[in-house]
Protein backbone atom coordinates (compact mmCIF):
# COMPACT_ATOMS: atom_id res chain seq x y z
CA UNK A 1 0.00 0.00 0.00
CA UNK A 2 2.63 2.62 0.98
CA UNK A 3 4.12 1.58 -2.09
CA UNK A 4 1.93 2.35 -4.26
CA UNK A 5 1.16 5.51 -2.62
CA UNK A 6 4.89 6.43 -3.26
CA UNK A 7 4.78 5.73 -6.94
CA UNK A 8 1.74 7.81 -7.21
CA UNK A 9 3.28 11.03 -5.02
CA UNK A 10 6.40 10.63 -7.52
CA UNK A 11 3.74 10.35 -11.04
CA UNK A 12 2.18 13.26 -9.75
CA UNK A 13 5.73 15.31 -9.05
CA UNK A 14 7.35 14.53 -12.55
CA UNK A 15 3.52 15.65 -13.78
CA UNK A 16 3.75 19.48 -12.39
CA UNK A 17 7.20 19.33 -12.91
CA UNK A 18 6.90 18.82 -16.74
CA UNK A 19 3.51 20.91 -16.82
CA UNK A 20 5.57 24.21 -15.29
CA UNK A 21 8.69 23.67 -17.56
CA UNK A 22 6.15 23.96 -20.37
CA UNK A 23 4.88 26.86 -19.66
CA UNK A 24 7.86 28.62 -18.45
CA UNK A 25 9.01 27.82 -21.99
CA UNK A 26 6.18 29.53 -22.91
CA UNK A 27 6.79 32.93 -21.50
CA UNK A 28 8.42 35.69 -23.63
CA UNK A 29 8.09 37.76 -27.19
CA UNK A 30 6.86 36.80 -30.28
CA UNK A 31 6.08 38.52 -33.85
CA UNK A 32 4.25 37.35 -36.50
CA UNK A 33 5.32 34.93 -38.73
CA UNK A 34 6.68 36.63 -41.72
CA UNK A 35 6.85 34.30 -45.04
CA UNK A 36 9.16 33.82 -48.54
CA UNK A 37 7.67 35.21 -51.67
CA UNK A 38 6.80 32.20 -53.06
CA UNK A 39 4.70 31.45 -50.08
CA UNK A 40 2.37 34.86 -50.74
CA UNK A 41 2.51 33.50 -54.43
CA UNK A 42 0.88 29.94 -53.48
CA UNK A 43 -1.82 31.55 -50.20
CA UNK A 44 -3.36 33.55 -52.99
CA UNK A 45 -4.38 30.60 -54.95
CA UNK A 46 -5.61 28.53 -52.11
CA UNK A 47 -7.32 31.31 -50.69
CA UNK A 48 -5.17 32.39 -47.66
CA UNK A 49 -4.00 35.31 -45.88
CA UNK A 50 -1.69 36.24 -43.05
CA UNK A 51 -1.42 38.94 -40.11
CA UNK A 52 1.66 40.90 -40.38
CA UNK A 53 3.30 43.25 -37.78
CA UNK A 54 1.64 41.90 -34.28
CA UNK A 55 3.72 41.33 -31.30
CA UNK A 56 2.75 39.09 -28.36
CA UNK A 57 4.41 38.82 -25.11
CA UNK A 58 3.39 36.17 -22.22
CA UNK A 59 4.30 36.70 -19.02
CA UNK A 60 5.80 34.56 -16.48
CA UNK A 61 2.97 35.76 -14.35
CA UNK A 62 0.45 34.13 -16.98
CA UNK A 63 -0.53 37.80 -18.06
CA UNK A 64 -0.07 38.68 -21.62
CA UNK A 65 -0.32 42.01 -24.00
CA UNK A 66 -0.88 41.71 -27.40
CA UNK A 67 -0.41 44.73 -29.56
CA UNK A 68 -1.60 44.67 -33.23
CA UNK A 69 -1.57 47.45 -35.90
CA UNK A 70 -5.20 48.66 -34.40
CA UNK A 71 -5.33 47.47 -30.78
CA UNK A 72 -3.95 46.87 -27.54
CA UNK A 73 -5.04 43.66 -25.46
CA UNK A 74 -4.14 42.93 -22.13
CA UNK A 75 -5.49 39.62 -20.56
CA UNK A 76 -4.53 36.32 -19.19
CA UNK A 77 -2.98 33.01 -21.01
CA UNK A 78 -2.92 29.32 -20.03
CA UNK A 79 -1.81 26.02 -21.75
CA UNK A 80 -4.16 22.70 -21.85
CA UNK A 81 -2.41 20.06 -23.49
CA UNK A 82 -1.15 21.66 -27.01
CA UNK A 83 -2.88 24.55 -27.06
CA UNK A 84 -2.56 28.57 -25.58
CA UNK A 85 -5.33 29.86 -24.53
CA UNK A 86 -5.39 33.85 -24.51
CA UNK A 87 -8.50 35.04 -22.37
CA UNK A 88 -8.79 39.29 -23.20
CA UNK A 89 -9.74 41.19 -20.07
CA UNK A 90 -9.04 44.42 -21.66
CA UNK A 91 -8.88 45.98 -25.24
CA UNK A 92 -8.00 48.92 -26.35
CA UNK A 93 -7.43 51.30 -30.09
CA UNK A 94 -4.15 52.37 -30.68
CA UNK A 95 -5.84 55.63 -32.01
CA UNK A 96 -7.05 56.82 -28.63
CA UNK A 97 -10.26 59.06 -30.35
CA UNK A 98 -11.90 55.84 -31.92
CA UNK A 99 -12.36 54.55 -28.26
CA UNK A 100 -14.35 57.43 -27.82
CA UNK A 101 -16.72 57.06 -30.76
CA UNK A 102 -17.23 53.06 -30.20
CA UNK A 103 -14.77 51.16 -27.40
CA UNK A 104 -13.73 47.95 -28.24
CA UNK A 105 -14.83 44.74 -27.30
CA UNK A 106 -12.79 41.80 -25.71
CA UNK A 107 -15.82 39.14 -27.00
CA UNK A 108 -17.09 36.04 -24.81
CA UNK A 109 -14.67 33.38 -26.61
CA UNK A 110 -10.72 33.08 -26.00
CA UNK A 111 -8.36 33.08 -28.84
CA UNK A 112 -6.64 29.63 -29.02
CA UNK A 113 -3.46 28.66 -30.75
CA UNK A 114 -1.80 25.27 -31.25
CA UNK A 115 1.95 25.80 -29.80
CA UNK A 116 4.09 23.83 -32.73
CA UNK A 117 7.17 22.66 -30.75
CA UNK A 118 9.69 23.77 -33.39
CA UNK A 119 12.87 25.69 -33.13
CA UNK A 120 12.08 28.63 -32.64
CA UNK A 121 8.22 27.82 -31.21
CA UNK A 122 5.58 28.90 -33.19
CA UNK A 123 1.61 29.46 -31.67
CA UNK A 124 -0.79 28.61 -34.93
CA UNK A 125 -3.98 30.08 -34.92
CA UNK A 126 -6.17 30.32 -38.28
CA UNK A 127 -9.83 31.66 -38.73
CA UNK A 128 -11.85 31.70 -41.95
CA UNK A 129 -13.40 35.62 -43.20
CA UNK A 130 -14.84 36.48 -45.97
CA UNK A 131 -14.39 33.33 -47.73
CA UNK A 132 -10.50 33.56 -46.97
CA UNK A 133 -8.69 31.57 -44.04
CA UNK A 134 -6.56 33.81 -42.09
CA UNK A 135 -3.35 32.95 -41.16
CA UNK A 136 -2.47 34.51 -37.11
CA UNK A 137 0.91 33.10 -36.74
CA UNK A 138 3.62 33.52 -34.13
CA UNK A 139 7.42 33.33 -33.90
CA UNK A 140 8.97 33.27 -30.48
CA UNK A 141 11.84 35.70 -30.68
CA UNK A 142 13.32 35.98 -27.13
Amino acid sequence: MIFKLLIILILSGLTLSCSEKSIGALHGTYISKEYDFVSKVLMQFEKKTYILHSKLVLNIDSSYNLTTCGNFIKGKWHVKQDSLFLICLENNFINDSINILRPPSCGTLPSVFFIKNSSPLELIDQYNYNKLTVLNNFIKIK
